[in-house]
C-alpha cells in the first residue's frame, strides 16, 4: 500500500513539473501600418511574435502614447510591453482552448 501511494505521489509530482513555469513572453515587436478607426482616429497596428510562435496584434494610439491589445482601444496601457505580454498569454489561452475543443 505504501508503494502505491509512492508511486501516485511521484507521478503527481512529475506531472507539475511538466507544468511551463513561465508565461509566453514577446519575442519582438515589429512596426505596422497606419490604419484609421471609424471614428476617423489614426492609429497603428503591430505584429507581435511570441515565444510560442503564435502573432498576435497590439495598436498604438495618440503617437504611440497608448498601447492596446488588439486593434481597438478596450485594454491599454501607456507600456508597450505590457500588452505585448497581455495579448501573447492570451494567445496561448486562445491556443489551449482551441486544442481542448477538438
Amino acid at each position: 500500500m505504501k508503494i502505491a501511494i509512492k508511486s501516485a505521489l511521484m507521478t503527481f509530482c512529475i506531472t507539475l513539473l511538466a507544468i511551463p513555469a513561465h508565461a509566453v513572453q514577446p519575442v519582438s515587436i515589429s512596426s505596422g501600418k497606419l490604419l484609421t478607426a471609424d471614428n476617423g482616429t489614426t492609429y497603428r497596428s503591430h505584429t507581435v511574435n511570441c515565444s510560442n510562435n503564435a502573432n498576435v496584434t497590439i495598436s498604438s494610439w495618440r503617437s504611440s502614447h497608448k498601447w492596446c491589445v488588439g486593434q481597438d482601444e478596450g485594454r491599454c496601457s501607456v507600456r508597450r510591453t505590457k500588452m505585448a505580454k497581455i495579448a501573447c498569454n492570451e494567445s496561448l489561452w486562445r491556443d489551449n482552448s482551441a486544442v481542448s475543443q477538438k
